[in-house]
């Protein structure tokens, strides 16, 4: 069973990334493997990167862990506006943002279940690569937002993301923007970060 998913995988692999179908069709048969080899607490992003793509609403646990680091990212930009208490500094927090943001535990994880499985991993490596799966996957999962409604998400218990196309912008720098954003349950106003792609 294992080699018949792989096998998939390399035909799909094989080809350019040009479909919203290619990149959920990549990332089922990549949860196949995942479970076939138990190791779903080790790839514990890119399963959620890969249930994200086939739930119309996702508020699993590691769905929920990422609503949670929204919720507390907004309750310290509240009180330090709002409340006037100094904003905390959290050099472990703004890398654990910064990650999620950029979605780089996804394509590292992503780029080491494909290794693992002796695949073509430059769709995680390669930038261009990268760029046109991130283009595809974004379309996929936008407006499906990741949900936390669990007691104690004072600021935001949902989010979402957005594509936003920077080419015609910006060709050299940045092809493509994914827009995080969620509503302050606070303050009605909507709140947003960007990656850059």
């Amino acid at each position: 069973m294992k080699e018949d998913i792989c096998s998939k995988l390399r035909r799909e692999l094989d080809e350019p990334i040009s479909s919203e179908r290619q990149v959920v069709y990549i990332l089922v048969e990549l949860r196949k493997l995942i479970e076939l080899n138990g190791d779903d607490e080790r790839f514990r992003s890119l399963n959620v990167f890969c249930d994200w793509a086939v739930h119309a609403v996702l508020d699993q646990e590691g769905a929920k862990r990422i609503v949670r680091r929204f919720n507390n990212l907004q309750m310290r930009d509240y009180e330090a506006k709002w409340c006037g208490k100094e904003r905390i500094v959290d050099i472990e927090f703004d890398t654990e943002m910064d990650d999620t943001i950029h979605l780089c535990k996804f394509r590292t994880e992503l780029a080491t279940c494909l290794q693992e499985a002796r695949l073509d991993d430059s769709i995680a490596n390669d930038r261009a690569k990268w760029r046109a799966f991130i283009i595809h996957y974004a379309q996929v999962i936008e407006a499906c937002p990741l949900r936390c409604l669990e007691h104690g998400m004072e600021y935001t218990d949902e989010v979402i993301i957005t594509f936003m196309d920077l080419r015609d912008i910006n060709p050299d720098e940045y092809a493509i923007a994914v827009r995080w954003s969620w509503v302050n349950k606070k303050t009605g106003g909507e709140g947003r970060t960007y990656g850059f792609f």
